[in-house]
């Protein structure tokens, strides 16, 4: 098993929880991983529902800049229009109960095809994203081997 799938098959031990390890946490914590950095110490435990994520992260009215601040600031990783396995994106998502499409932080398992924390009822989902729904990509460096 890759270190990737070991990464996302621990998401399936327990939900998804706000401030710990819901999708943008989760996502920023598998870059973190590749680059041997702690990238999420000062988000984690600061919000527990996704109003607090908002008023602390912005993350839903402006995920681009928590990205470029967390993945090319802190972590130096160089943004991407074409995402390969192990790079990390933003992308837009129907959400039905809001009835509005909602920025999505995953990691690319292969070119089109993202893997993401699910909600409280599960530990993660995979959603193909078509290149119009990419927000931003970022390279993380992640090699196989």
């Amino acid at each position: 098993m890759t270190r990737l799938q070991l990464f996302i098959q621990g998401w399936l031990a327990e939900p998804a929880r706000w401030g710990v390890s819901d999708c943008c946490l989760s996502a920023l914590d598998w870059a973190g991983q590749v680059r041997g950095l702690d990238l999420t110490g000062d988000l984690r435990l600061t919000y527990e529902d996704a109003a607090q994520a908002q008023r602390v992260t912005r993350f839903f009215t402006q995920p681009l800049r928590i990205a470029r601040e967390y993945l090319e600031i802190r972590a130096g990783c160089a943004p991407t229009q074409d995402p390969v396995r192990g790079d990390v994106a933003l992308f837009k998502l129907w959400h039905p109960g809001r009835g509005q499409p909602l920025p999505v932080a995953g990691i690319c398992i292969e070119p089109g095809n993202f893997v993401c924390r699910g909600g409280q009822e599960d530990g993660a989902r995979i959603h193909s994203a078509r290149p119009e729904r990419l927000m931003g990509a970022w390279e993380v460096g992640y090699v196989e081997g």
